[in-house]
């Protein structure tokens, strides 16, 4: 074999060599190029995503301050009333101390009766029993 035959045949192999790499390298391109754009779909997704979950975030924030407001409302409202109620217990309770020494008073200086069936008074509202009438004039007093 003479030097130019073994040179051509290693160019032979050479390029043989570098066709089949090419053809690897062609399919790993295409497989990347594939990927790639897979890739730019998927941080598009990531991007709308990220852009909602903002939008959602900013309007939740708006829904807990609006919340939060009417809560504090509430909250004032209801303090308002407690004190209010505290106001009429304490205006109660001497009454009702008074009521009750009133009544031991009066169990301790006549014997009991048994007890009877209330009567019945009938009132433009409709039938009052005694107990229901000795109310009404407790509250009044108290007013």
């Amino acid at each position: 074999m003479t030097l130019s035959v073994a040179l051509d045949i290693l160019l032979v192999m050479l390029l043989g060599a570098t066709v089949v790499y090419a053809a690897i390298l062609h399919r790993r391109l295409t497989v990347w190029r594939h990927d790639h754009a897979e890739f730019e779909r998927l941080i598009e997704r990531f991007n709308r995503a990220a852009t909602d979950a903002a939008n959602g975030a900013a309007a939740l924030k708006t829904a807990s301050e609006e919340n939060g407001r009417a809560l504090s409302q509430s909250i004032a409202k209801a303090q308002s009333l407690r004190d209010d109620l505290q106001v009429l217990v304490e205006r109660g309770e001497p009454l009702a101390d008074r009521m009750t020494e009133t009544v031991r008073a009066g169990r301790s200086t006549r014997p009991m009766p048994a007890p009877a069936a209330p009567t019945v008074e009938t009132s433009p509202s409709g039938p009052r029993s005694i107990s229901e009438r000795e109310l009404q004039r407790a509250l009044a007093a108290i007013r």
